[in-house]
């Protein structure tokens, strides 16, 4: 047998080997301290299904190492987290999130997740966010300028998902890092919700995008514009200060 023959046969033995060492159900584990000793790399080959049978318990063991191979080999893979898995995964784990899992996580999974555990999503992988963007709610507090600059990078529209209750919990210190894209897609709702003190801390671009309907919306908050945003207001939409209330 020549040696790359054999080369390629030990390697392959070894593959298979590593492989079968990666349960297909996590449904026994009965503590975090148990799902910390589980190769790194089973977490890469991980389905929805499997990462499903996670117990809520277990899911606050992630090692930062484990949670950077989710969705290596399957890109919906963090899908099969649960609500409850959220409230409890562990802050080094949800550090080191990868783009492909944070757009797979599921909206109930992200309104789980403990606010300061928003805060430390790697800022590249919050590009990644999309439809889940509905579930942030209360969490968005969590955010970062930084954080909010990356925010569904390749996915603006879905900014339109944005609640509320979200934009009432947005920090001022975070709101400078507003894309004019996001910012642009979100809804009337939204922007009516934004206190005076995130409304000044706006990016100028960000304020231009604010269409006839968003002014519409907008009433105490007028009291937080600077003059370089109120310069803004309607270079994008040609009618929306035609928008403006009384009460604004």
């Amino acid at each position: 047998m020549k040696l790359t023959t054999l080369f390629v046969f030990c390697l392959l033995l070894f593959t298979a080997g590593s492989f079968a060492q990666c349960p297909t159900s996590f449904a026994n584990l009965t503590s975090a301290a148990q799902l910390s000793t589980i190769e790194i790399s089973c977490f890469g080959q991980a389905t929805a299904d499997i990462l499903a049978t996670i117990p809520a318990a277990a899911c606050a063991g992630f090692t930062a190492e484990q949670a950077k191979q989710l969705a290596y080999s399957f890109d919906d893979a963090c899908s099969g987290f649960s609500a409850a898995c959220g409230a409890a995964f562990s802050i080094s784990g949800v550090s080191a999130f990868t783009r492909d899992c944070v757009g797979s996580l599921s909206s109930s999974f992200i309104g789980s997740l403990p606010v300061d555990r928003i805060t430390v999503i790697p800022v590249l992988s919050c590009d990644g966010f999309a439809a889940n963007l509905a579930g942030l709610n209360a969490n968005c507090a969590g955010f970062t300028s930084d954080q909010l600059g990356d925010l569904a990078y390749y996915s603006a529209s879905s900014c339109s998902l944005l609640t509320e209750v979200c934009a009432a919990s947005i920090m001022p210190s975070a709101a400078s890092g507003f894309r004019k894209a996001c910012f642009g897609a979100t809804s009337p709702l939204f922007i009516s919700a934004l206190s005076p003190e995130v409304i000044h801390e706006l990016p100028s671009e960000a304020i231009a995008e604010l269409s006839k309907k968003s002014l519409a919306n907008i009433s105490i908050g007028c009291s937080g514009f600077t003059s370089d945003q109120a310069t803004n207001l309607g270079s994008s939409h040609y009618d929306a200060c035609t928008a403006l209330s009384v009460a604004c």
